[in-house]
């Protein structure tokens, strides 16, 4: 069994690769339709709406993480005002 070489394969891939350009190359140009600017545009506007989109979802999402992180100190602040209360009772006859 014979071994191919690295520069054998390097060869064969790039025999392969320029023969497959030459086809492409020789293949007939597509439809021109002369479209192309309000396909630019159509497409700018869809990323616009995608964009629109974000930022509210974006803000909301900040919204949580507040409340959140809110909610985590105001159960802080309960437990040790509640502890105080209970600690500091007075007994009144």
């Amino acid at each position: 069994m014979k071994t191919v070489t690295s520069g054998k394969k390097l060869a064969l891939w790039l025999a392969v690769m320029l023969a497959d350009v030459t086809q492409v190359s020789a293949a007939e140009p597509g439809l021109e339709s002369g479209s192309d600017l309000l396909v630019w545009i159509f497409l700018a506007f869809c990323a616009l709406i995608l964009l629109a989109q974000l930022v509210p979802a974006a803000m909301v999402l900040l919204g949580f993480a507040k409340g959140i992180k809110k909610e985590d100190r105001q159960d802080v602040t309960e437990k040790t005002a509640e502890e105080t209360i209970t600690d500091s009772k007075i007994q009144v006859p």
